[in-house]
């Protein structure tokens, strides 16, 4: 049976659309401050306006229901809540639910006192409600995949129950349930839920999440600015995030025809204390979607493995007036986050960060998980967003008065404890309560849904209709759901860019570019409104300042090569400028200029090249040709932004562009475990900022270097793939007849495998490539390798019985004659202690072959 139901279910909560928070005394300021909207706002009460509509297609299904036989439960005492209905359980455990969409769709079953004994998700596919859906049910609020994009809830869903590793915990969770059936409202299952997630998640390297930004100089807390592909006159804000954010521009310099320098006419250091009106506003939808989702069920419930895409929000035109040649802009972003920012915020700004906060809480979080405990996955599938939000008011005012924790949560960017406290003001408090359901129900009524009238005046009702909700956001405190918040947590309040609006319609490409001495840069001259340019069409005039390098000649065309001198002494700031200007039948068409920074050392990514498997990772890290890492000193501090595009792995697991700002490495990991072969290509854009001053204060940082590196995928049942670290192996000083001798050496040593050689297979050969020796030698350890084949290990193992390359000796030798002198056994630890401060490790593949 199906049925079409006009549905708010909770969605009032989303009157934040178009409301503002006060601070100062926790309650809600309501205004429409849309200045743009051309629609006719709805009238409260006129049917369609009176809420969120939107048609929910709702299934009737069979389903069973199976507890644990000593549990002591009498089925046909208990009974089945799905979407605000309550269903009758028979003798064997049949009963009927609603499902949404086809499913999934969460139910309950409570006793006969109304407690919650048993919950989950059911589905066609799954319509059994026992103690594996309940476990799945409990980790899908636990590990957040509730707050998840729709993509990822469902894949959890439709995955979970299939798992091989649940059995285990499915068998505990049954026998705990034996002995406690009401054991959903005890402290213990929550603590024993919060120990299954951790088991339960893949093991990761721990990224030290206080020195790693996503972040860089073109992004910043996922937002970036960028010239509109549409009109050179106008901007587009991207957001490649899941967090909410507004733009204020504000025009700070002007540059009038017949003038060569630009006059400020608003001092972009005091916007925040003399708030002055922007002279523009974009609002900056979050990524509410998933593009591609890899790895396994468990990295999907807390967003590893997932590509978020971005929304792209504008174009915002930037017009100039007739007396303008260029203008320059401050962008100031405002968005929900947990660092404070460099700025102070103007009054607009501050209403419009207020606002956006309660939209995160009600939106991004609250919405999901209270409509999930009702049934409904997805919410947002086909209802209205716009909201008559009068009602609520009373409401709200009632919950943030009695939960200040709220609001101090969202201060610090914590929207794990803001929504856990919003919902239990919702639920505990009684006049909250009251005057919230009062308002929801009655809306719910007038949808359609017959069982809201019963709950206007059904106290218990009410009861049972709170119920799971309760055990769900018990869950999420006992557990960490904050990690797929992190986007809040590691967000500035305020990010500021500046943009430069001018009537030359020529660009060099690259508008901006770092190179080491003795690289080449190649030029591009681009007209913008001109998409068909022909040959001799126009005349290009290139010049340099030639203070590092030189144009290799003037030809006239569109592109030119700068080739920077590979002997020039450079300074710690060295930059040349190049300047192009374009004329057709003589007269200026346009001019342009860009700079390139000229480094003296050069880096690169390493290891590159490496071969890793899905479900693999790898520390990569930038070095100089000595092997010698990259790091900040006291007289410069380096920016490493690192990127990939993605396609079989991401960036400390979730990421395709994270910057370092200490520690300048980063784990690429791979979830993809299908692809035969592949290449995941790596950029690294390192910038530079310099300590100058009497007060040493850091410079704006500048591009010093962008590098590329590779990883290579090959997933291939026929290689088994392993890595060794470098170890060392000495021989302290000897006397052996008339002569005395003392080694030290790095070797890198694999043990023949033994064991975990696949069913019908076995060992063609072993294959070692050292990857990374530091500090590295001259001729450098990395790439040496080394193959060997079984059968003929007495000559191919070393006295320890390993496969072995060694690379870094150090040795000492003499007649008895010099036995006794102290040096010797000096040198022998100094060489020892170098060979103890080495790192590195070798990557070793082992193929196989038929068994014969």
């Amino acid at each position: 049976m199906k049925t079409s139901v006009k549905i708010v279910v909770l969605l009032i909560f989303a009157f934040v659309l178009a409301m503002s928070c006060n601070s100062d005394d926790n309650t809600l300021k309501m205004d429409d401050d849309d200045v743009s909207q051309t629609d006719d706002d709805p009238t409260p009460g006129d049917g369609d306006g009176d809420g969120p509509t939107g048609s929910i297609e709702l299934e009737q299904i069979e389903i069973q229901i199976d507890l644990p036989t000593d549990s002591g439960i009498d089925l046909s005492k208990t009974k089945v809540q799905s979407f605000l209905e309550t269903f009758e359980v028979g003798d064997d455990g049949s009963s009927k639910a609603y499902i949404a969409y086809g499913g999934p769709s969460f139910v309950y079953v409570t006793n006969e006192q109304d407690k919650v004994v048993l919950m989950g998700y059911v589905s066609k596919e799954h319509p059994e409600l026992n103690v594996r859906s309940m476990l799945e049910g409990a980790l899908f609020y636990g590990l957040g995949t509730v707050v998840q994009p729709v993509e990822a809830r469902v894949k959890f869903l439709g995955e979970f129950q299939d798992l091989p590793e649940i059995g285990p915990y499915v068998q505990e969770l049954e026998a705990m349930y034996v002995a406690d059936p009401t054991l959903l409202h005890s402290d213990s299952f929550y603590s024993w839920l919060n120990e299954t997630a951790t088991a339960l998640l893949p093991e990761k390297k721990v990224i030290d999440l206080e020195k790693v930004l996503i972040d860089d100089t073109n992004m910043k807390s996922g937002v970036t600015v960028q010239q509109s592909d549409s009109d050179v006159f106008s901007v587009d804000v991207l957001n490649f995030w899941r967090r909410r954010a507004h733009a204020f521009l504000y025009k700070t310099e002007v540059k009038k025809e017949g003038n060569t320098e630009f006059e400020e006419i608003l001092d972009a250091r005091f916007i925040g204390s003399n708030n002055p009106t922007a002279d523009f506003e974009q609002s900056i939808a979050p990524v509410t979607g998933l593009t591609s989702i890899q790895g396994n069920t468990m990295d999907i419930a807390i967003g590893n493995g997932s590509n978020l895409g971005f929304t792209t929000n504008g174009p915002k035109s930037l017009p100039l007036l007739n007396d303008e040649v260029a203008a320059k802009y401050v962008v100031r972003i405002i968005g929900p986050g947990s660092g404070p920012g460099n700025h102070v915020l103007s009054s607009d700004e501050q209403f419009e960060l207020n606002k956006l906060r309660i939209e995160a809480l009600v939106l991004d979080a609250v919405i999901p998980i209270i409509c999930n405990t009702i049934g409904i996955t997805d919410i947002f599938k086909d209802s209205s967003n716009k909201f008559d939000i009068g009602p609520y008011t009373e409401a709200i005012n009632v919950v943030l008065a009695s939960s200040p924790g709220v609001l101090d949560a969202l201060d610090e960017g914590d929207l794990k404890t803001a929504s856990i406290e919003f919902i239990k003001g919702v639920v505990a408090n009684g006049s909250g309560t009251e005057s919230f359901f009062k308002v929801l129900l009655g809306q719910l009524s007038k949808m359609g849904v017959s069982s809201a009238t019963d709950l206007l005046t059904d106290e218990a009702a009410l009861g049972r209709a709170l119920a799971p909700l309760t055990i769900a956001n018990a869950i999420m405190t006992a557990t960490d759901i904050g990690r797929v918040f992190i986007a809040y947590q590691y967000a500035e309040r305020i990010e500021t860019f500046n943009v430069t609006i001018s009537q030359s319609k020529v660009r060099i490409d690259p508008a901006h570019t770092g190179i080491v001495k003795g690289e080449d840069v190649d030029l591009t001259a681009k007209i913008l409104d001109d998409a068909d340019v022909q040959p001799g069409e126009y005349s290009y005039h290139w010049r340099t300042t030639g203070l590092y390098g030189s144009l290799k000649e003037d030809p006239g065309t569109e592109t030119n090569v700068y080739e920077s001198d590979p002997n020039a002494a450079l300074p710690p700031n060295a930059k040349d400028s190049i300047f192009v200007e374009i004329r057709k039948d003589g007269n200026l068409v346009g001019k342009d200029s860009t700079t390139i920074n000229i480094s003296p050392t050069k880096y690169r990514i390493r290891p590159d090249g490496l071969t890793i498997k899905g479900g693999n990772n790898v520390k990569l890290s930038i070095v100089d040709e000595q092997a010698k890492r990259l790091v900040n000193d006291e007289t410069i501090k380096y920016k490493v932004v690192w990127s990939t595009n993605g396609q079989y792995g991401k960036l400390n697991s979730r990421n395709i562009q994270v910057t370092t700002e200490e520690d300048h490495s980063v784990n690429y990991e791979c979830f993809d475990k299908e692809t035969e072969n592949g290449v995941e290509g790596i950029s690294a854009k390192i910038y530079y900022a310099i300590y100058d001053g009497p007060n040493q204060e850091l410079s704006e940082y500048e591009l010093y270097d962008e590098i590329q590196g590779e990883v290579n995928i090959k997933n291939d049942d026929d290689t088994l793939i392993f890595y060794v670290p470098v170890s060392v192996r000495s021989k302290p000083p000897t006397l052996d007849g008339n002569f005395w001798h003392w080694s030290t050496a790095t070797v890198w040593a694999f043990e023949p495998l033994t064991e975990g050689i696949p069913e019908g297979k076995e060992i063609d050969r072993y294959y070692m490539d050292i990857i990374e020796r530091v500090p590295s030698l001259i001729p450098d350890c990395a790439n040496n390798s080394q193959t060997w084949y079984p059968g003929n290990e007495e000559n191919d193992l070393d006295a320890e019985g390993m496969y072995s390359i060694t690379c870094g000796v150090g040795a000492g030798s003499g007649h008895v004659d010099t036995w006794g002198r102290p040096e010797i056994q000096q040198y022998y630890s100094e060489s020892l202690a170098r060979q103890n401060a080495v790192t590195g490790y070798a990557q070793v593949t082992v193929y196989l072959k038929p068994k014969s």
